[in-house]
């Protein structure tokens, strides 16, 4: 923000589109077959799907720097990346001194930046494909023992958009993108995706006399 011929707090950018009604959402659908195979047991057997759209991409820097100035300069013996240099805009901070800035900044798209992050990118999306089958036996009057299976595979273009929306608690995955890459060049499996989950469990009903006599 540039007020009073002074730089008082660092920039960052916002991405147009996300202020054209692109909003981060989601969409499910599913199909199960539940059978009773013999007595006392039912199997079901489903596929779900879901699919993100718009979801927000991790922090991209569009400060580019121009390389070829900066290896020219390098090559010349001139350290670019550590030193700094008065702002040859001549801004101020709030105390009225001229801010410096680095060396490689002035020779960026957005002179005395570095870096200008994006938020809100909305470019990002995701797929999910999942089959299960559920297994329920009972056993007993209130004993029922479950079986679940499920197969599953995840896919996106970035599985974390910190700090916009967090999704791990890992830590933060930045793609390629985030380098000026292309984004199709991140779509792959989720950094979260489980593709073999089995769970079994006894499952008890308890019944009261006042539940019976009713």
């Amino acid at each position: 923000m540039v007020y009073l011929n002074s730089l008082g707090i660092a920039a960052f950018a916002g991405d147009p589109s996300s202020s054209s009604g692109k909003v981060p959402y989601s969409t499910n659908w599913d199909v199960a077959v539940q059978f009773q195979p013999f007595k006392n047991t039912s199997i079901e057997i489903a596929y779900v799907g879901n699919k993100g759209t718009h979801l927000f991409l991790p922090l991209i820097n569009i400060n580019d720097r121009n390389t070829a100035a900066i290896t020219t300069l390098e090559s010349q013996g001139i350290d670019v990346t550590n030193a700094s240099v008065a702002d040859p805009l001549g801004r101020r901070n709030l105390q009225g001194a001229v801010i410096t800035i680095s060396r490689a900044s002035a020779l960026s798209t957005y002179l005395g930046f570095d870096p200008l992050n994006q938020y809100f990118d909305p470019r990002a999306s995701s797929i999910r494909h999942a089959g299960y089958i559920d297994i329920r036996r009972q056993v007993s009057r209130g004993l029922a023992l479950t079986a679940n299976y499920t197969y599953a595979k995840s896919i996106d273009t970035a599985s974390d958009a910190s700090p916009d929306t967090r999704v791990l608690s890992t830590g933060q995955a930045r793609g390629q993108v985030s380098l000026g890459g292309s984004l199709g060049l991140d779509r792959s499996i989720s950094t979260f995706d489980v593709k073999n989950i089995l769970a079994r469990r006894p499952f008890g009903m308890c019944h009261s006399d006042a539940d019976a006599s009713s």
